[in-house]
């Protein structure tokens, strides 16, 4: 028993080291939520609830006045710059601008809402055009839209023209949907049918990825989703990420 203990040990710690060694030059992550790295993520907006259960990232919002709420992806490290935003003389939030990311593949499983909308927000924040304000397409269960947020809630105000295609979905519950982006160029796949295929040539890299739920103003929505992953040419996860995960791994056997 106590050599079967340290050959597990062992097994363990070349695992652990082998996960720092490549931590520099992985290009993919996985997180199945199993449990939630608080690292990883960042919340914007209130009125909302984000938790892993059951295997499943669960959200839950408010139906304030068609609230809200982005679960941001921070899992990629990189050298980054603050900025604060402001309203009324008062700090509202406090944001660290990364770099953007050319190239990438997001893909979710088991993605679905009830008296909501879930789904992926890809951005970029336009200075020129306002150092406040984020100009996001949105990958939702039902179809695509374009979104300027301005720290939680949605706004109409925006001086850029979407170029999506109008694209629907009729299944509001999806067993997996996939996000393919290459210097401006976006392809959507929906239950491993490829849905929009399209340019925006302002975007040539992203700034901002992760979850966006918004309310219907009426009652309060609920969300899941199995799994996020995300992989792409030269894109590396931090140490205690891929520590994380390979952790997560692990504990399977």
């Amino acid at each position: 028993m106590k050599q079967l203990a340290k050959t597990l040990i062992g097994i363990m710690l070349i695992v652990v080291f082998s996960a720092l060694s490549l931590s520099a030059s992985a290009q993919s992550f996985l997180y199945d939520f199993n449990v939630l790295e608080e690292d990883s993520w960042e919340l914007w907006g209130d009125n909302s609830v984000w938790q892993v259960r059951d295997g499943f990232l669960r959200s839950e919002i408010q139906p304030i006045d068609f609230n809200a709420a982005f679960f941001q992806f921070k899992g990629i490290p990189g050298n980054y710059e603050k900025f604060e935003i402001f309203a009324n003389n008062r700090l509202i939030q406090r944001q660290e601008k990364k770099p953007g990311h050319e190239s990438f593949t997001i893909t979710v499983n088991n993605l679905g809402s009830k008296r909501m909308n879930i789904g992926i927000a890809i951005g970029q924040r336009f200075p020129e055009i306002s150092k406040t304000y984020l100009f996001s397409y949105v990958f939702n269960t039902y179809g695509i839209e374009a979104k300027t947020y301005k720290w939680s809630h949605a706004s109409p105000w925006w001086k850029k023209e979407p170029r999506h295609p109008d694209v629907l979905n009729e299944i509001l519950e999806l067993a997996s949907m996939e996000i393919r982006f290459n210097k401006g160029h976006f392809q959507w796949f929906v239950n491993g049918e490829k849905r929009a295929d399209f340019e925006d040539p302002d975007f040539s890299s992203i700034e901002i990825i992760g979850f966006l739920i918004q309310s219907n103003g009426v009652h309060v929505g609920s969300g899941w989703v199995d799994s996020f992953k995300i992989s792409g040419p030269g894109l590396s996860v931090s140490p205690q990420v891929k520590l994380t995960t390979t952790w997560g791994e692990l504990k399977r056997y």
